[in-house]
């Protein structure tokens, strides 16, 4: 995740908050239970020479609900590969390993957690049971 993270600081466009897209995607990851989001799963766009971007996530899987796989992340968060232990402070511990101030990285990465949680609570989501149970279960870890 450092690794990207100097790859989006030292080349992404000032102005824009690639290092913030990047903690929003770590909290989706680890909210969703999903141990397969190695560096494959995480893309820069080149839309100009000398610019990259980050790419929106894709191929998203809860893993944590097939058993057969394994339950530690490909990528650690603050040193951690447990995704079910990982606390929302080691999600703003590792943002500040990219030099993210950890106030605003707190903040943002509660309001990523809640805004998924109003999703579930609006009961607008078509999944099975599991699923969003899993998502819940993990939200409220981070959360509370």
């Amino acid at each position: 995740m450092a690794r990207i993270a100097s790859l989006l600081d030292a080349w992404g466009e000032r102005g824009t908050d690639e290092l913030g897209a990047l903690l929003d995607q770590v909290v989706f990851t680890v909210a969703i239970g999903n141990a397969d989001a190695h560096g494959k799963n995480v893309s820069l766009l080149h839309p100009e020479p000398g610019r990259v971007t980050l790419a929106p996530l894709y191929d998203t899987v809860p893993t944590a609900l097939w058993p057969k796989l394994r339950p530690t992340a490909a990528m650690k968060v603050n040193g951690r590969g447990d995704l079910s232990r990982i606390t929302l402070g080691d999600i703003v511990a590792e943002a500040q390993r990219w030099n993210m101030e950890p106030m605003q990285a707190h903040a943002r990465a509660v309001a990523v957690a809640e805004r998924l949680r109003a999703v579930l609570r609006a009961g607008d989501v078509d999944v099975d049971t599991p699923a969003l149970d899993l998502v819940s279960a993990r939200l409220r870890t981070l959360l509370d």
